[in-house]
């Protein structure tokens, strides 16, 4: 591949890591609706479902919040490296290089719906199995995590696969 040719996948390159921030800044988003949601009807109602479907949504959004702002973070550096990259002498390896990342990126994705099976079986058998309300209010919580994860996934895992293939199309 000529440098030439590197620096036509510019665009490609753009494109997916401006789909990912956009993915970033709604899970943000989002979970901040969730946890002013969740902490509003704990404040109205004041009952122990409510308590442990709080702090189950509340832990899980600052989990996904900072990951999204650290990968915000990770992403500019690396967008900026790349097209940098694709712009000069080196763009041939950046391109190997990321088609290396993004596959392993890709490889993940069946690693985490077992991830999210796992988490929304714990949630069914915690709410097959115990009788205390605010066991069952985590349960819910986790249930919206597992949503999450899975819409989370299904985006960014077509919006990988299309972006690996317009690495390795435009990169022959």
């Amino acid at each position: 591949m000529t440098p030439d040719a590197s620096s036509n996948l510019i665009p490609a390159v753009l494109a997916y890591f401006q789909g990912e921030r956009h993915e970033m800044l709604s899970i943000l988003g989002v979970s901040g609706v969730l946890a002013a949601i969740v902490v509003l009807f704990f404040l109205t109602v004041r009952d122990s479902f409510a308590r442990g479907l709080m702090v189950t949504v509340l832990v899980c959004a600052a989990l996904l919040s900072a990951t999204a702002i650290t990968l915000l973070v990770r992403d500019q550096r690396l967008s900026q490296s790349l097209v940098s990259a694709l712009s000069g002498a080196t763009g041939p390896t950046a391109v190997e290089q990321e088609q290396t990342r993004i596959t392993a990126v890709i490889g993940n994705y069946p690693r985490y719906r077992w991830g999210a099976a796992v988490v929304g079986l714990a949630a069914l058998l915690i709410l097959a199995l115990s009788r205390q309300p605010w066991l069952h209010g985590a349960a819910a919580g986790m249930l919206l995590l597992v949503v999450a994860q899975v819409v989370i996934d299904r985006y960014s895992e077509n919006r990988a696969t299309s972006y690996l293939a317009q690495l390795s199309l435009r990169s022959q």
